[in-house]
């Protein structure tokens, strides 16, 4: 006689046995685990910001939003590794493979929302944003302009969620500040492959994101502070990455002048953008002196005029309505990083090459620097240079540098 399995089976004397059902012990299942724990399909503890597994394995832990839609509908879109347009089906999306927008979208991963993410995003808005500028035409564009365009060019939305991690260390201890300073340097490092991939297919679109990325970028290097052989404007490696992005827009202003100046970079535009074309200076008294004695000192040297344009160039950094030897009105910083753009690459290589006129007009530099001081993002940087220049340069011009010194109240150890 036959029977069905799973109703009877096969005891140890070959009669057949009644075969008990065990049931499974019912426990609850979450979704809500971090996109790492997923990928690998472990148990994940949900802690927030960090799970227990991410911190064990020093891994940037995320945790995806996701946002319910019918599943009928025809604009359901999968996660996409570029931001596009819901279309309807069967319609084809109007960005493809050789897009050069792709360059500029990060990875499906780097898309992908989480809980600090969006910390960082309501922190940029509400506080950050507002340091980074004393002008407060400036304080709303980078409150509410940057965000915007941030959404369409993803590589600035992470040079700001950048910055804003970074403001946030100023005031974390311990286990928190590690945190928040890991997604600083990951926020930037990848903003900075992305818009640095973009930069050969630069256009007159791409180049307002750029150029306010750019300005992030300099914000950012502060943000992090001096390291030893830090000159801001290079390094032990060389020139640094930020001020490559920052002059690479120099040619895209000059051609695109009057387009930019009618751009979503307008209020920026008219604080420091028309400065490059400024002619007014500070009539300081000791930049008008270390001028004298550099085209005394180089009147045989070929990188006179250079030097000389160097030191013009710094003194519209200057407050142009100050009275000699004062400095009673604060520059914008947006105004004093025109200084950035206006130098030559032969001046920066002088730099690198130790050269005392250079040098020299660095340190007077550093008088601006300090005078925006009152800047999280700039303190401790003034002091910080002036003790490089000072290391490098010879006595026979360290005399010019007491100027400088005394105006940012630092003194040989």
């Amino acid at each position: 006689m036959s029977s069905t399995h799973g109703d009877i089976g096969t005891g140890s004397d070959g009669g057949n046995l009644p075969v008990k059902k065990i049931s499974r012990k019912s426990h609850r299942k979450s979704r809500n685990g971090c996109d790492n724990c997923k990928k690998r399909k472990i148990k994940c503890d949900e802690r927030k910001p960090q799970c227990t597994n991410c911190e064990r394995h020093t891994s940037q832990c995320s945790y995806s939003v996701n946002i319910a839609r019918p599943q009928h509908s025809p604009t359901a879109l999968a996660p996409s590794p570029q931001i596009s347009t819901p279309t309807a089906a069967g319609d084809t999306p109007a960005s493809s493979v050789h897009d050069p927008m792709l360059l500029v979208s990060p990875s499906q991963d780097h898309l992908s929302l989480n809980i600090m993410d969006l910390e960082l995003l309501h922190h940029f808005d509400i506080s950050t944003s507002y340091t980074l500028s004393n002008v407060p035409a400036l304080q709303t564009f980078f409150r509410v302009v940057v965000p915007q365009i941030g959404f369409q060019y993803p590589f600035l939305l992470h040079g700001a969620l950048a910055l804003s991690s970074l403001h946030l260390t100023k005031f974390k201890q311990g286990d928190a500040h590690a945190r928040y300073l890991n997604q600083a340097h990951y926020h930037y490092e990848t903003a900075l492959r992305a818009a640095t991939s973009l930069l050969p297919l630069i256009n007159s679109e791409t180049a307002v994101p750029l150029y306010l990325f750019g300005s992030l970028c300099s914000l950012i290097t502060l943000g992090l502070g001096p390291k030893a052989g830090d000159f801001l404007l290079f390094g032990n490696e060389g020139v640094v990455e930020w001020l490559l992005l920052f002059r690479g827009m120099r040619s895209i202003i000059d051609m695109n002048y009057e387009g930019l100046r009618h751009s979503e970079l307008a209020p920026m535009f008219q604080i420091a953008i028309q400065n490059i074309h400024n002619e007014r200076s500070a009539n300081i008294e000791h930049l008008n002196e270390l001028r004298e004695m550099i085209a005394e000192t180089a009147k045989a040297d070929p990188d006179l005029e250079m030097y000389l344009f160097s030191l013009d160039a710094l003194a519209k950094s200057f407050p142009a309505e100050a009275a000699p030897g004062t400095r009673a009105t604060q520059a914008s910083p947006q105004v004093t990083f025109v200084w950035f753009y206006r130098v030559s690459d032969t001046f920066v290589q002088r730099l690198q090459e130790r050269r005392p006129l250079a040098l020299l007009i660095l340190s007077y530099f550093c008088v601006v620097l300090n005078d925006l001081s009152s800047f999280w993002w700039m303190k401790g940087w003034a002091q910080h240079l002036m003790g490089e220049i000072y290391s490098c340069i010879n006595k026979d011009f360290q005399i010019w540098l007491r100027w400088p010194m005394s105006e940012i109240g630092w003194i040989p150890a």
